[in-house]
């Protein structure tokens, strides 16, 4: 897979995406797509050609689309779109025949047996609404905002914030869906964007990247330790465990951030990072808020805005948190060895220890 070093002038309306103007906290239209074991490819099948169409539109500078991974009743693809409410007919149109097309070309598929992941809450409004959707088939459905992908309670409320955490994510779909369809799916691929947009988010931000690495590496791992009520003996453990895994890891990436960053450039590139600058520009405002209050472990403002726009965008890659911590460690352990040899924290630093 190779990402461009030259903005793409020729792709229909690209440099569109960055001209937006009105805010669209809430998508106009999303829909799911139940295709269990084929996720990846309906990526490729379904939401590549589909983007093309979005972004042929006529008089819409606006519109942006993002995507979620979920197994809620079945594996399935997720689909939100930030439009023109003028356009709602003809993208209505264009996404069911696009998903439709796809499918038809799907084979069928014997769903392995539910895993734990099968059980996690619904996303949208009327997830659980019958008839339940089955595999191989695909439905419009009705939006929630959700703390999983957006933050907490007042985050969710806020329109100003949703309507810019969106476009960071819809941006940096768009950016690799711009490679996507002209290079297509491979092994690579989750580890070497995602890798991408880490380095340019920690070099956007201004964030030291030792302090941001080991911040996020310990933030995936800590969220389930915790509510599995570990100690931390078991912390210690899957430290180690990391440092194993990080070793024998052969799925691509970078290893380091310089080096991902030397591949972002490019006019989607440049849109993303506008996309950045807006939303970390609003917490650092918003700062004393109590809807930014600081995760106890934090240690800028910008962490949590951060690591949902990268848990967002890691999502649609189809990377796990434990992947994701993997690759982070990979990335520590190559700018500070001793930062990444440590063990990950269970409770929560000194105000002292946090302000360093």
């Amino acid at each position: 897979m190779k990402v461009s070093d030259q903005p793409k002038g020729d792709s229909p309306n690209t440099n569109d995406l960055s001209a937006a103007t009105t805010r669209r906290p809430d998508p106009l239209l999303t829909a799911s797509l139940y295709a269990s074991g084929a996720i990846d490819e309906a990526i490729t099948g379904w939401i590549v050609p589909l983007r093309a169409r979005l972004l042929s539109l006529e008089g819409d500078s606006g519109r942006y689309l993002w995507l979620w991974r979920h197994t809620r009743h079945g594996e399935h693809l997720k689909l939100r779109i930030h439009a023109d409410p003028g356009k709602r007919a003809e993208l209505s149109q264009a996404v069911e025949e696009t998903a439709r097309g796809f499918l038809a070309k799907l084979q069928p598929h014997e769903p392995s047996a539910p895993s734990r992941s099968a059980s996690r809450p619904p996303i949208d409004a009327d997830e659980d609404s019958e008839p339940l959707p089955r595999d191989r088939s695909f439905r419009f459905t009705q939006y929630l905002r959700q703390a999983p992908i957006l933050g907490n309670p007042l985050l969710q409320a806020d329109d100003e914030y949703t309507d810019r955490f969106c476009r960071c994510s819809g941006f940096g779909h768009h950016w690799f869906l711009d490679e996507l369809g002209t290079s297509g799916w491979s092994r690579e691929l989750p580890a070497t964007w995602f890798t991408i947009f880490f380095a340019t988010a920690i070099e956007v931000a201004g964030i030291a990247p030792g302090s941001c690495l080991r911040t996020y590496r310990d933030w995936l791992i800590r969220l389930p330790l915790l509510k599995m009520k570990s100690t931390q003996q078991h912390a210690d453990a899957w430290t180690l465990k990391l440092q194993q895994r990080s070793s024998a890891w052969d799925s691509g990436g970078f290893e380091d951030l310089p080096s991902a960053l030397e591949r972002a450039s490019g006019t989607m590139a440049a849109a993303w990072r506008e996309a950045l600058v807006s939303l970390f520009d609003y917490a650092r405002i918003h700062a004393e808020t109590p809807a930014f209050e600081r995760d106890p472990f934090a240690r800028t403002i910008l962490d949590l805005p951060l690591a949902k726009v990268l848990l967002a965008l890691a999502n649609a890659l189809g990377l796990s948190m434990f992947d994701q911590a993997v690759l982070v460690h990979r990335l520590l352990a190559t700018h500070d060895p001793e930062l990444a040899a440590e063990s990950l924290r269970l409770e929560a630093p000194s105000a002292l220890e946090a302000s360093r």
